[in-house]
């Protein structure tokens, strides 16, 4: 043992530290703080500066949540004795905590040079050096510790991790395969981590494949939701299947012992209950907020059902808007029905489908007389307990959409989407073309949303324009990128046209939308947010309108605005009509003058109109259930 003091010792003293120590590892592990803590101080008292106790009382310290303490000593171990690993790895894994990364990088690395199998601080490195801007050396590192422990599955993640930051897919997608393996082996699920990693790069088509590859028993609630969630994002599939496909996502769910609850006979206010993983700085907060803040009161009472994760100040302003607020984030299905079913909710919303954290096994359940499904799944859930799904006359017309649902469709008069624009926005610019002499288009839609398909047309679209450039915000480097670029090339459209930004903050993603005269949107997963953030700046949005609901947000929100000449029926008509409507530069400049006032005048803006629309549907709904004298 390498042990360096300062001060002297008594004879037998070390040992007797040693073994106050292990006294107080049989204190911590019958959860004996007080007296875990009091053997290592005893240690101590035998030998001050025994790096050992140090470490160890630092951790204990740490563990209670004394962490300006155990820094204390974890400094006063390395100081000790710097040439153990230990003292190294515990003051280094702390400045990782206090984000001194510089400090933490040093002491790390001298962890692994005095234990070269030192796994766990090649995992804390690697960390360290990301959040110095050093990923690429901190794979090398991850990649290391793999090698030492290839079932080492936090390890494992934070490889995958990074090497989707760094656009390294072929590298990812063996991670990935490795990581679906070993979860599935140790029964933890994770057979989608694959799936997910492609979907990550634009590979829609190899992550279906990947779902599809699974066997029966890999398949949960969540796994089957993101399977339907990717769904959405393929061109060409038959939607009567995509319905029969929602409808085995029954048999994750307790359909056998829905509630069936006799409405409440009191009269108005009715109570509106609203479900969601989502009430935070999210896409759903700019639709909902206005709602919540403006629906009659003298009609309906609000009640949100939150499970989100990560509230904020957003989570704080929905809490005040409503009359009732409860948290089900870790509540079971059966308790949080119960908990609906005793506020007495006459209608309850799902505002989240088979997005991320859904509660659909809550919707299940049935614990309101009349549930429905809104906004953020543009799609039918398949749940046979939920009644209706909301959306409007553009997005679902009469005939066309109804027979891709389980749900009944109720239709608002003018638009499903109320945006309002909480965040702060810049002013809209003038016509970046005016100044420039060529015409920029732009994208702000996710990877996964751009299909071949719709890029192939952006190109054809590109060369009917000459001069013109793309800005294509939120796209990774490396193989996504590269995905893109071939598709554009394929169609003679050369990479000096074409420029990627990555994702950014807030203000500086608004002020993309200075630099682009024309916005492009995906398809079939058409834009809903990112067409409304790009038309409050100012700028039109040249949206191809599919069969089915997911498909057409753009012709809503651009019919909405009244623009509908921005909405094209075929592929034909998306290059012939985009390449007329920029060829105009005048006309282009005034619609983005005015086109901010002009939304929000409009259905898209009018927040109070909407309510009162909202009210509407929901007495509708009453009606159609047969509820109207309860």
């Amino acid at each position: 043992m390498s042990f360096f003091k300062t001060t002297p010792v008594a004879p037998n003293a070390l040992a007797q530290a040693d073994a106050c120590i292990e006294a107080a590892f049989a204190h911590e592990d019958a959860n004996q703080w007080d007296a875990a803590l009091a053997a290592y101080r005893q240690a101590l008292t035998l030998v001050p500066d025994y790096w050992r106790a140090h470490v160890n009382l630092g951790n204990a310290l740490k563990a209670l949540g004394q962490l300006d303490a155990a820094h204390q000593h974890y400094q006063s171990a390395y100081t000790h004795n710097p040439q153990v690993h230990s003292t190294c790895y515990n003051l280094g894994a702390d400045y990782v905590r206090l984000g001194r990364m510089t400090d933490a990088i040093a002491l790390l690395q001298r962890a692994v040079e005095l234990k070269p199998d030192f796994a766990d601080a090649m995992v804390l490195l690697a960390e360290a050096l990301a959040a110095t801007g050093l990923a690429a050396q901190g794979v090398v590192w991850l990649q290391r510790a793999v090698a030492l422990r290839p079932d080492d599955l936090g390890a494992l993640v934070n490889l995958l991790e990074e090497q989707d930051k760094l656009g390294r897919y072929d590298d990812g997608e063996q991670t990935a395969k490795h990581l679906a393996a070993l979860m599935t082996r140790e029964g933890n699920g994770g057979w989608d981590f694959p799936a997910e990693f492609a979907k990550q790069h634009g590979e829609m088509e190899k992550a279906i494949a990947h779902y599809r590859a699974m066997p029966d028993h890999a398949w949960t609630l969540k796994t089957y939701s993101n399977y339907l969630m990717n769904l959405a994002y393929l061109p060409g599939l038959d939607p009567v299947w995509l319905l029969g496909e929602h409808r085995k996502f029954n048999r994750f769910v307790d359909t056998a012992h829905p509630m069936a609850l006799p409405p409440v006979k009191r009269k108005a206010p009715r109570r509106i209950g609203f479900v969601s993983p989502d009430l935070r700085g999210h896409p759903v907060s700019d639709f909902v907020v206005g709602l919540f803040e403006q629906l009659d009161r003298t009609q309906f009472e609000v009640y949100a059902y939150n499970a989100t994760e990560k509230p904020d100040t957003m989570t704080e302003r929905l809490q005040r808007a409503v009359d009732g607020w409860r948290d089900i984030r870790s509540m079971s299905a059966p308790a949080a029905a119960e908990l609906i079913a005793n506020d007495h909710i006459d209608i309850l919303i799902d505002l989240a489908g088979h997005t991320a954290d859904a509660r659909l096994d809550v919707m299940a359940l049935k614990p309101a007389p009349i549930t429905a499904t809104w906004l953020g799944y543009l799609g039918t859930t398949g749940v046979d307990g939920v009644d209706f799904r909301i959306v409007d006359s553009h997005t679902d017309p009469l005939e066309l959409t109804q027979a891709h649902h389980s749900e009944q469709l109720v239709r608002l008069p003018n638009s499903q989407w109320c945006y309002m624009p909480w965040r702060e926005h810049q002013a809209v610019s003038s016509l970046p073309a005016l100044s420039r002499g060529h015409v920029t288009f732009g994208s702000f839609n996710v990877q996964a949303k751009l299909s071949d398909v719709i890029v192939r047309l952006w190109a054809q679209l590109m060369a009917q324009v000459p001069g013109s450039r793309i800005r294509i915000v939120g796209i990774r480097q490396g193989h996504a990128q590269s995905r893109l670029l071939a598709l554009f090339a394929a169609q003679g459209v050369g990479a000096e046209r074409i420029e990627f930004l990555g994702k950014v903050p807030f203000a500086q993603y608004t002020s993309h939308y200075h630099e682009v005269d024309v916005v492009l949107d995906s398809y079939p997963y058409t834009g809903g947010t990112t067409t409304c953030n790009a038309l409050y700046m100012g700028v039109p949005v040249l949206t191809l309108a599919g069969q089915h609901s997911v498909a057409r947000s753009g012709v809503s929100l651009m019919t909405n605005v009244g623009l509908p000449e921005w909405v094209c029926d075929s592929p034909e008509a998306f290059v012939e009509q985009g390449a007329l409507l920029v060829a105009d530069l005048p006309a282009l400049a005034r619609t983005r003058a005015g086109l901010r006032q002009r939304m929000m005048a409009s259905p898209v803006g009018d927040q109070a109109r909407f309510a009162r629309d909202f009210g509407a549907l929901l007495h509708e709904m009453w009606q159609l259930k047969g509820l109207a004298q309860a």
